[in-house]
């Protein structure tokens, strides 16, 4: 996830990548034309990295945080709930195959803040803490942060398994039944993002 200086950039030149990961352009360069690291060329010629692209490399690569890039993925947890902001801790702590960072809201206020920033990949939320409803929460992610808008994950009880469907239509890109375990979590984040990696 981008942060500070580059958070609005959606294309690098070689030059730049090269100062965000500290190495020579030459060194982008050979990333690209061994396929590592894609990127497409403008009609001069000159190389361009979409910033999903050299997200997905510095993740791929594990790189540490650099200029401004995290190579974690971030979930936000939102929930008013502290067993349930628990369970679903738990739950994410045991996501073993993506590198992921856990943050968490107590109201719709902090969420909708953390959402805006533009730094989040994944919204995890308890449908059922109160405040606004599940088709809420969708619209209102959906709308947040341009121009990647984070997936949204509904949490809810056991007995509203017949609102799966209809949450689903509406634009959730997953709905989980509690209690949420430590492997329905790792599949569904895996599902939702490790195709970026």
């Amino acid at each position: 996830m981008m942060r500070g200086i580059h958070k609005d950039k959606k294309v690098f030149t070689t030059f730049e990548v090269a100062s965000v990961c500290r190495v020579s352009p030459a060194t982008v360069i050979s990333w690209v034309n061994k396929g590592k690291l894609k990127a497409y060329r403008t009609p001069g010629q000159h190389r361009r990295i979409m910033r999903e692209e050299l997200e997905r490399f510095i993740r791929h690569f594990n790189l540490p945080d650099v200029e401004g890039f995290s190579s974690q993925f971030r979930a936000l947890v939102v929930t008013s709930d502290s067993a349930i902001e628990a369970e679903l801790a738990s739950a994410l702590k045991g996501v073993a195959r993506l590198p992921l960072t856990a943050l968490f809201a107590r109201d719709d206020f902090a969420a909708g803040m953390q959402i805006k920033s533009g730094d989040v990949d994944i919204v995890v939320v308890d449908a059922g803490s109160g405040g606004l409803g599940a088709s809420e929460w969708i619209r209102r992610v959906a709308h947040a942060a341009e121009p990647r808008k984070p997936k949204t994950v509904l949490v809810l009880s056991a007995g509203q398994e017949g609102q799966s469907d209809s949450l689903m239509d509406a634009g959730a890109a997953k709905v989980l039944f509690r209690p949420v375990t430590p492997t329905t979590m790792d599949a569904a984040v895996w599902d939702l993002l490790g195709r970026r990696l």
